[in-house]
C-alpha cells in the first residue's frame, strides 16, 4: 500500500481504540514500518553483496514484523506513553493493511506476508515477495485512504480529540 491509503484506512481502522491518543502519533505509526524498512533496503541495495543475496530495494523486513510491534507495545507499556502506545497502534495497522493488500492481484500472496509478519517464529528467511499494489488497486486505495485522511482532519464531526 502507498502513504495516504497508510494513513487514511490506517487511522480509520484504529479508531475505537485510539480516541484519547495523540493522533499525529497514530499517523506517525501507521507509516513507520515503511519509514524503517524503505531507507535500509535502498541503501543495501546499494551494495552488491546485498542485491545479490536477495535484498531488493523497497521489500519489507524488520519492522514489518510482529516483534517489531511487540518491541513498540513494550515500550508504550514500559514508558506508560500514549505517544508510544498511539504508535503502536498505528503500526499493527500497517502491518494488518500490508497483509491483506497482498490479496489484491495476481501475483501477490498473503502467506508470504505472514511469514515476514511472524518472523522469526516461522524460520529466519524473510520471503522474497513481490512489490505491493500497483495500477487500479493502489489508485483506488490511495484515493480511499485520502478521503479518509481529509474527513477525520477537514470535518469537525469526524475530528480526532486529539491531534
Amino acid at each position: 500500500m502507498y502513504p495516504l491509503a497508510h494513513l487514511g484506512i490506517g487511522s480509520l481502522i484504529a479508531r475505537p481504540v485510539s480516541t484519547n491518543l495523540p493522533f499525529r502519533w497514530l499517523l506517525v505509526g501507521t507509516l513507520l514500518p515503511d519509514l524503517i524498512d524503505k531507507p535500509v533496503f535502498f541503501a543495501l541495495g546499494l551494495f552488491e553483496h546485498f542485491r545479490t543475496g536477495g535484498w531488493v530495494p523497497g521489500k519489507r523486513g524488520f519492522a514489518h514484523t510482529a516483534l517489531f510491534l511487540l518491541l513498540l507495545v513494550a515500550v508504550a507499556v514500559f514508558r506508560r506513553s500514549a505517544s508510544w502506545s498511539a504508535c503502536a497502534i498505528g503500526t499493527a495497522t500497517h502491518l494488518l493493511l500490508d497483509t491483506v493488500s497482498k490479496l489484491f492481484g495476481a501475483h501477490h500472496s498473503a502467506s508470504d506476508s505472514l511469514i515476514v509478519l511472524l518472523w522469526p517464529f516461522l524460520g529466519w528467511d524473510f520471503p522474497t515477495m513481490s512489490y505491493g499494489l500497483h495500477g487500479t488497486w493502489a489508485l483506488l486505495f490511495e484515493l480511499i485512504g485520502a478521503v479518509f485522511l481529509i474527513l477525520q482532519l477537514g470535518v469537525a464531526r469526524f475530528r480526532p480529540k486529539t491531534i
